[in-house]
């Protein structure tokens, strides 16, 4: 399930599959994750994005795998996204099953 909620990007909600592809996902801000959330208990594909211009107040400026969360992100272009707090402007991730390839960060 994907739901836009006003200023956050995409939130992928728990327990469920999904695909992220072909998108521009930029000037999106949230608590965490600014343009992609990735709900906990959940698998998703991230693939041939561009990822820019997003902002967190925590964490995951562009992207943020909640824990036991399993993403698989490739061929994106992931660039000058900003997280205030904890760190990872790009990419924050803990306590996930992930695979990256072929992203320019």
């Amino acid at each position: 399930t994907m739901k836009d909620d006003g200023d956050d990007g995409v939130i992928i909600n728990s327990n469920s599959n999904s695909i992220i592809e072909y998108n521009y996902l930029g000037g999106n801000q949230a608590d965490s994750g600014g343009a992609i959330h990735v709900g906990p208990d959940t698998f998703v594909t991230i693939r041939f994005n561009i990822i820019e211009y997003n902002r967190a107040y925590y964490s995951g400026g562009g992207i943020y795998p909640a824990a036991w969360a399993k993403a698989n992100i490739s061929n994106n272009t992931i660039r000058k996204n900003y997280a205030a707090g904890w760190g990872g402007g790009g990419i924050t991730l803990w306590n996930q099953t992930c695979s990256t390839g072929n992203c320019n960060v």
